[in-house]
Parts: structure tokens; sequence; C-alpha cells
């Protein structure tokens, strides 16, 4: 009888002793806002996480953490670390939740072979409430893919149309390819080809870091025209040597060759160039809208392409440099036509801090391209048309920070100019029909106002309201204002986050000289005609 009850008792102090185990391990809400100490910019993708215990988690893009762990002493480390940042340290005990963390910027060592992750001032991007999706470069490593193609197919409301050779362009929501801004690290790309629609098989998915998708055309800052969307792509800034060479054979005599070279070249500048040259036979590809377009086989059918990109980035204590080269070529040649592109596109740009202003963007740019049709019309003379062009931009950007939001301002300076001729020629004589120069100049202030709030009371519940506001002059005596305005909402529960926003706004979308050059035929034309018409703005006003 004894032995049970001892038994009892042994067995009910167990039970009790786990109990009490159960009750010491107490659960921490952790949530706060992670800040460059600097720019005072959030900073998305930053490591907060216990040091006792494997729990933790990474901010979001406005640097926001929220998480819930389970820990037995409140003398734990909260610790909060970024790449390029010294790391941050607090005892949990000592840690107040909804606290504002600024972590401060080192120096990286550029002796070890590594890839700079951290988040590029991006000034640049407005924050107006749109349907985003954004794919990091980890997930881009495991699609194991070279096809910008099939990392896009997962996005919801995006098409892509066309080929390596005559270009992969995207659509969104069913939009035009000429009605969405690509940019590569802020540089336009939609400039680059003659139909103003971006080609993505000039950017290398090896160099991808990040890319973003903005569905609608509610931007302020990136969707002056994009009436479809915006699509923002930021490259690798790899410091280590190293080179990639690839080729491809196949049927209709088609060749493929790519080259990647990454060289430091002192200290923390480095030189980069991506490469591609490919040829294609296809014998029935014909291009839409063209004359004899009859589809029959012909091996007098061919295509060429070349684009190279070279950069130099050079990262200094307080800011980046960063200059850029892009050349693209295009050929296609079938009987009784021959056409050829040229463009090159310079850039240069700085962000960061200038004579102790911080947050400033300063970026300008110049594009020479040519683009040459030559056409044997049937029982008529040999037609040949130029389209010569140069394009200026400026651009100048500053973002100021307030306790509880934003001012983001924009001012852009636009000049195009093209020159254009239509000659008939035969073996030996030429007579020049038709030319014309014409010049435009346009310019451009924008502003992007945010606020956000939360409810002390019930700190999951946060808003943010956006207010925009943009205009344009253009020397032509077009004058537009354009605004726009979207209330975003976050409900954060332990595993979930629920985001719902709206927008409404409006945009406006200048054609350029070369799209008004096209809209004619010019071997209908005679001297009398002094006078090209002028395409007129398309507008578009949405909400969602």
């Amino acid at each position: 009888m004894k032995l049970q009850i001892i038994k009892h008792i042994t067995l009910l102090l167990l039970f009790l002793s786990l109990g009490s185990a159960e009750v010491t391990a107490r659960e921490f809400r952790l949530r706060g806002q992670v800040f460059d100490s600097k720019t005072r910019e959030p900073l998305p993708g930053a490591e907060v996480y216990l040091s006792k215990k494997e729990c933790g988690t990474v901010t979001d893009r406005d640097g926001l953490f929220d998480f819930t762990c389970s820990s037995e002493d409140s003398i734990n480390i909260l610790v909060v670390s970024f790449l390029g940042y010294k790391k941050y340290f607090v005892k949990l005990r000592d840690f107040t939740n909804g606290a504002k963390i600024y972590l401060e910027p080192q120096s990286l060592d550029f002796g070890d072979e590594i890839i700079i992750r951290a988040e590029k001032i991006n000034i640049m991007k407005q924050d107006i409430p749109l349907s985003r999706s954004i794919i990091e470069y980890k997930e881009i490593e495991r699609y194991g893919s070279s096809e910008i193609g099939d990392i896009l197919k997962p996005i919801p409301a995006i098409r892509i149309e066309g080929n390596d050779l005559d270009g992969r362009r995207i659509q969104i929501r069913g939009s035009n390819p000429d009605e969405v801004n690509v940019y590569l690290d802020g540089v336009l790309l939609n400039n680059v080809r003659f139909d103003n629609a971006a080609d993505l098989s000039i950017i290398p998915v090896e160099s991808i870091e990040s890319l973003e998708v903005l569905r609608g055309g509610n931007s302020a800052f990136l969707g002056n025209g994009a009436f479809g969307g915006v699509v923002s792509i930021n490259t690798r800034q790899r410091t280590e040597p190293g080179f990639l060479i690839k080729g491809k054979l196949g049927s209709f005599r088609s060749r493929y060759l790519l080259g990647d070279i990454n060289i430091p070249i002192a200290g923390k500048l480095i030189l980069n160039y991506f490469g591609q040259i490919s040829e294609l036979s296809p014998t029935i590809e014909y291009f839409p809208g063209e004359r004899f377009s009859e589809k029959s086989t012909n091996h007098r059918i061919g295509t060429k392409k070349q684009n190279h990109n070279l950069t130099l980035n050079y990262f200094m204590e307080k800011g980046q440099w960063s200059s850029r080269f892009i050349g693209y070529y295009f050929q296609y040649e079938k009987p009784f036509w021959k056409s050829e592109y040229r463009s090159y596109l310079g850039a240069t740009s700085y962000r960061g801090e200038i004579f102790g202003i911080r947050n400033i963007d300063f970026q300008v740019n110049h594009l020479f391209s040519k683009d040459r049709v030559d056409r044997n019309q049937a029982g008529s003379a040999h037609y040949v048309s130029d389209y010569t062009t140069n394009r200026l931009n400026a651009r100048f950007a500053k973002k100021i920070t307030l306790k509880n939001g934003a001012i983001q301002l924009l001012s852009e300076y636009y000049h195009d100019e093209m020159l254009s001729e239509l000659k008939t020629k035969d073996v030996n004589w030429q007579n020049l029909l038709y030319h014309a120069f014409l010049y435009e100049n346009r310019g451009s202030v924008a502003a992007v106002f945010s606020v956000n709030d939360y409810l002390k009371k019930l700190p999951i519940f946060s808003w943010k309201t956006y207010l925009g506001i943009r205009g344009d002059v253009v020397a032509n005596g077009n004058k537009d204002i354009t605004n726009m305005a979207g209330l975003k909402i976050d409900y954060t529960l332990e595993r979930w986050k629920f985001s719902p926003y709206f927008n409404y706004g409006k945009n406006v979308k200048y054609p350029t000289l070369v799209e008004n050059a096209y809209i004619r035929d010019l071997t209908t034309l005679s001297r009398a005609d002094s006078t090209p018409p002028r395409l007129e703005p398309e507008y578009s006003n949405s909400s969602e």
C-alpha cells in the first residue's frame, strides 16, 4: 500500500514538473522596422532572429518584421543583420515592440569572392499601390533556365511574344508591347528597339538579382505612357572575376553565341560585359504588315541579331556610380526587302549622397539609332528610306523621408530629334524625294506623397495613403497634368498578411518622332509634302 502511494506521488510530481517546464517557456511576438542609419531608407531582406534559438524571419519590402517565438529566458539576444551593415544586438527584455532599428553601413571586404546583394538605393520606385510581383535571385536560380520567358510565365496577366532572334516582348493585361516600360538598373530599354518595345532577350538571366512587375498604368515615375505596367530589373553586383561562353547550333542554319565576362579592375571598380550573336534562315519568316506577305519557302530569307552590354560600376562609401553602354543590331532580309537597324545607348548615373544631401538619383543617357529599309517594288524603282534618331534624357530625383511617410520628387528633360529621308536609286543614279529634320523637347515634374499610420491598440492593423501628381510640357504645345491616388491596408496575423489596396489615376503617352514617321508610306511622298502628320497623345484613366 505504501509503495502504491509513493508511486502515485512520484508520478504526480513528475507531471507537475513537466507542466511547470511548459509554463516557463514564454511566447514572444516580436515586430519592428529596420532602416539604414544614414539614408533613413527601409532595408528589405534583413535577417532578424534570436541568438539562442532557431527562430526568426526576414524583413519585407518596407523593412518590417513580425514573428512569434518561444524562449525560456528573457536574456535571449535579438540579432538583426544585413550584408554591408554592422550587426545589431539587443536583449529580449530590453526590446520594445514596434521599435525602429537603424543599422550602420560598413565597408565590404572585396578580397572575398562574394556577390553584393545589399539593397540598392531605389529612389525611382514610387509607392502608388499596384498589383505587384517580385521574383528574387534565389527563385530565379531554382528555375535553372536561361530563358527570361520561363521566369515570367508564372506571373498572372503576363504574356511573352517573339523569340530570342527577333526579340522577346512582354504584354501585361493585353496591352501592346510598347505600352510596357522595361528598366534595367534604372535605364529604360524601350528606346533600344525601332518599335519602342523592349527586347527582353538582351538581358542576361544569369545576372538578374531581382525582377519586379507592376501591373497597372498609374505609376507616377516609372510608368509614363505605360498603360500595361512596368518591369524593373536589377542586376547582381559581382566582385569576383569570371567568364561564361555558350553556343548553340540548330535547324534553318541557326547559330547562337553568348558571352559574359566580369573583371574587377581595382578595388571597388568592376567591369562587366555581356553579348549575344545569333543568325537564322527561317525560309518562311515574314513580319506582319509587310508587302508580299504570302508565305512560301525561300532560302533567300535571313535574319541576324547582335546585342552588346558593357557596364562599369564604382562602389563608394556614400553611393554608387554606374556607366552603361548598350549596342543593338538587327538585320532582316527577304526577296524585294532588306532592313537594317542599329542603336547605341550610353547612360551614366549616380545614386547616393552628394554634398551632404542624401537620397539623390541622377541619370543622363543618350541614344543614337539608324534604321534603313531597302525595297524593290514590282515594276517600279528601288526605294531606300533612312531614319536617323538622336535622343537625350536627363533625370533628377530626390526622396525625402518623414517620420510617418515620404515625399518623392522627380524632374526630367527629354530631347528627341530625327532625320528622315527617302531616295530612289538605280545602278547609275539616285534621286532624293523627301528630306525632313524634326525635333521635340519635353519637360516633366512629378511628386508622390505617402503617409503611413497604425492603431496603437491594434498594431497588427496599419494603412498607407498616397497622393501623386505629374506635369508634362511639350514644345509643340501639348500640356498635361495627371494625378493619381491610392490606399493600402495591411492586416498582419501570425502566419498571414492581408494587403488590400485601391488606386486611381490618369496616364498619358506621347508618341516618339520615329512612331510619327512610321505612320506614313514614304514611297507615296513628293516634294510637295512639307508638313508631316503628327500622332496625338494617348490617355488612359484606370482604377483597381
